[in-house]
């Protein structure tokens, strides 16, 4: 990552600094732009008993002072059908300085990250919010220890499957959650018994959700929503004016349905991203959850492409 596109101060948690936050969940790809600080999320809308849904939320700022401002909200904008085209969330007028940037802890080294033989150790919160917990394909240790990519080699993105982008292009990208999983081959036999590579089974830490936080500046007189082309008569567009007692939550989820019991067997939805991006059947890996959360069909965990800045 470019270091101008790295931030080391932790983006604001506090509801009174925030002008709105946006949260990604599920199945989606994000690749940024490094030269003109967007981010990209592409929405894998092929995956059987997914949906993708836009929410938002106005939330009021909480006053210690008056406990009926705990937990309260203005009359949110749900969209279950989104109409076609992409989704675009900027702050209008921002100041230059608040283009996108991505939060790095400057305590987190590399090695903490991703997978451990061993048992994972809390994050203090700081850590926690780090965007490198986001499952960066073009890491090493993804793209060179499992996947055996050449050195300068970067995972591809393979065209016409992403048809929809989230675009976000001010705030701070961070980690807005994560889980632990268990990380293991796809297919086991192919990649131990054909192809020779040791059995694979770690605990792996990776980010659940992306979240991007938009701080309260004098700049920024409202946000900016919109899905679709803006010369289409469909188009869909909003603009949120800023308040000083509120701030929107903005999340757009690509989450499955599915409530099965818990199924060790059967694969996770990460095997979707493998209709993506082009990696060899005996290299693929996949994610399960560790006992106590999940799905046999979670987990839905987002990815980062860093070797893509522009997706076909």
């Amino acid at each position: 990552m470019q270091a101008s596109m790295i931030t080391n101060t932790p983006p604001t948690q506090d509801e009174k600094d925030k002008i709105a936050e946006v949260n990604i969940e599920g199945l989606f790809v994000l690749c940024i732009n490094q030269e003109k600080q967007i981010a990209q999320f592409g929405a894998y809308e092929l995956a059987g008993g997914h949906s993708l849904s836009l929410k938002v939320v106005e939330k009021l700022v909480v006053r210690k002072d008056d406990p009926r401002t705990y937990d309260m909200y203005n009359p949110s904008i749900s969209l279950d059908n989104l109409p076609p085209g992409d989704v675009h969330i900027n702050a209008s007028k921002a100041a230059p300085e608040l283009k996108l940037k991505v939060y790095q802890s400057s305590l987190l080294t590399e090695s903490e990250t991703f997978f451990k033989t061993d048992k994972l150790p809390l994050p203090n919160d700081n850590d926690s919010l780090d965007y490198r917990w986001i499952a960066n394909l073009d890491h090493p240790k993804f793209r060179q220890d499992l996947f055996k990519m050449p050195e300068n080699a970067y995972v591809k993105m393979r065209p016409s499957i992403i048809s929809r982008k989230v675009q976000v292009s001010h705030g701070v990208l961070y980690t807005g959650d994560y889980a632990d999983r268990r990380i293991k081959w796809a297919f086991e036999s192919l990649a131990t018994q054909n192809n020779g590579q040791e059995r694979l089974w770690m605990k792996a830490r990776l980010a659940r959700k992306i979240s991007i936080s938009v701080p309260r500046h004098s700049s920024i007189k409202s946000i900016a929503l919109s899905i679709g082309d803006s010369s289409s008569t469909n188009q869909y567009a909003l603009s949120l004016p800023v308040k000083s007692d509120s701030y929107y939550q903005i999340n757009v989820t690509n989450l499955c349905r599915d409530t099965e019991i818990l199924d060790f067997r059967a694969h996770s939805d990460f095997q979707y991203y493998y209709n993506v991006i082009d990696i060899p059947i005996a290299q693929r890996i996949d994610f399960l959850p560790l006992l106590g959360a999940g799905t046999n069909r979670m987990p839905c965990d987002p990815i980062f492409l860093e070797g893509t800045s522009v997706m076909p």
